[in-house]
């Protein structure tokens, strides 16, 4: 909100919270910038790259969303919208809006080699990505859809079956399968009949690519309550998952307590690793694979944890990068901050093998390159971190 300086001057917001999309260099500079939004909030949830170098994203919005041509318009509360920007310009090429009356939003978002999108959420009401409406059976339900790269239906699917569901972040396997990960309470199919929940627990399916029929359905029921932040696939299929943990579960490597957990599985599913780390005074936010079958995962701490390396103490929220070893293994753990509240939301690893960071900070911090000042009451960083 307020205003944002991508490089071309001072860009006021339009009413609510606006969103804008940048490219960099790999050396950091400015490719381009731009900035969406309307009088309500318009909120990006996640982004991805097309083979052929288009940005696509994808996340909720209220009311209308300028886009500098014809706006979106939503056409009750929050709807979903993905957005595709050409790769040298970050002009729009295309632009689509899925809702109805009620509440709808996209929180996953993976491209295939052919440009096919695949989008994951929660709506109530109904929703069409144009094989039909999909009716919510509960308070919330949870979808995933496959739209070609023109924009046609291939697939979607629905599931919940009278409680809360929602898909928080979708990746594609090798073979073009989609694999999708968040929570629910209540009961879900995931296509080999309803499992019932023990409070709020993990879900995960995965889904043909051809056809979107559940191929790996599995529920993973702790006690209290457990959420998932984000997913990765690597290119042998291993499956990745960070989250919070408000109780006890097991991931089928032993009962973890604390409060923010990492895993990992096979192709097949079966568990590889897991491990959890500290309580409310911590928070990971993204999750991804290094060149070398490692993860990293990123988020944010207020107080010490320990993540095999030493323990690591902040005086105030800082932003956090931790590296495990294909083992599970800790290689090494770094936090960022100076006083204020960073944190370290979105993690990438580039063709180099190169770990790309990106997050916000509210005081002049020292990410190792020299102090970096804030110009409002939050700015953006972007990290990059040798392999």
């Amino acid at each position: 909100d307020d205003a944002v300086d991508l490089g071309g001057g001072l860009v006021p917001s339009q009413g609510g919270v606006d969103f804008f999309v940048v490219k960099l260099s790999p050396t950091g500079s400015l490719v381009w910038g731009k900035v969406f939004g309307g009088p309500g909030d318009d909120l990006a949830r996640r982004l991805a790259v097309s083979a052929m170098g288009e940005v696509l994203v994808a996340g909720a919005f209220f009311g209308s969303l300028e886009l500098g041509v014809a706006p979106l318009v939503s056409a009750g509360l929050s709807d979903g919208f993905v957005l595709r920007l050409d790769a040298s310009t970050g002009d729009l090429v295309r632009a689509e809006r899925f809702g109805d009356e009620e509440a709808q939003a996209i929180a996953g978002l993976a491209v295939d080699g052919a440009g096919d999108v695949v989008v994951a959420g929660s709506f109530s009401g109904t929703i069409d990505f144009g094989g039909g409406e999909l009716t919510a059976a509960g308070v919330g339900d949870a979808f995933v859809a496959k739209r070609s790269s023109a924009g046609a239906h291939r697939w979607s699917a629905r599931f919940g079956l009278g409680g809360d569901a929602q898909w928080v972040d979708v990746a594609l396997t090798p073979s073009g399968d989609a694999v999708v990960g968040g929570d629910f309470d209540g009961a879900v199919d995931l296509g080999s009949g309803p499992l019932a929940s023990n409070g709020r627990d993990v879900m995960l399916v995965e889904l043909d690519g051809a056809s979107g029929a559940p191929q790996i359905g599995r529920v993973v029921a702790g006690a209290g309550r457990q959420e998932v932040t984000a997913l990765a696939v690597d290119g042998s299929g291993h499956l990745a998952l960070s989250g919070r943990n408000l109780g006890t579960v097991d991931f089928g490597g032993g009962v973890l307590a604390a409060t923010n957990f990492v895993v990992t599985t096979s192709a097949s599913g079966e568990h590889v690793w897991s491990r959890a780390f500290g309580t409310t005074d911590a928070a990971f936010e993204d999750v991804t694979f290094d060149a070398a079958g490692g993860v990293v995962v990123v988020g944010s701490l207020d107080g010490s944890i320990d993540f095999g390396g030493g323990a690591i103490a902040t005086t105030s929220r800082d932003a956090i990068v931790v590296r495990f070893h294909q083992s599970g293994a800790h290689l090494w753990s770094h936090a960022f901050g100076a006083g204020g509240s960073e944190r370290a939301q979105a993690v990438a690893v580039d063709t180099q093998g190169r770990i790309v960071v990106a997050g916000s900070f509210t005081q002049a911090v020292d990410f190792g390159g020299g102090v970096i000042g804030v110009a409002g009451a939050s700015d953006l960083f972007f990290l990059q971190l040798a392999p």
